[in-house]
């Protein structure tokens, strides 16, 4: 959070940070929520920003969350995307602007 917030007094924007659980345990396949803890999202643009991506659960799940919360759109960055046609095809199923 400390480098999150350090970029966003640096590009003079609001930050929100979204916390990931799970609503059945932590066992491999428990659905995953997310939840916003600090900030007011509402009528902004989000940019998400990951440093690894494999399938896209939590880039959707975050994504969600933040549409809740009344995004205007909500963009994401990803330092390391280890990405499949597959998780491609996923990525196009929700509100993520890519």
């Amino acid at each position: 959070a400390k480098r999150a917030t350090t970029l966003a007094d640096r590009l003079d924007v609001d930050f929100a940070l979204i916390n990931k659980g799970r609503t059945r345990g932590s066992a491999p396949g428990a659905e995953g929520r997310m939840e916003i803890l600090v900030g007011d999202v509402r009528n902004k643009v989000a940019i998400l920003i990951d440093d690894m991506c494999d399938t896209g659960e939590t880039i959707k799940l975050a994504t969600n969350a933040l549409m809740e919360g009344g995004a205007r759109s909500v963009y994401a960055v990803v330092s390391h995307g280890k990405l499949t046609f597959l998780s491609l095809v996923f990525f196009f199923s929700f509100s993520l602007n890519l």
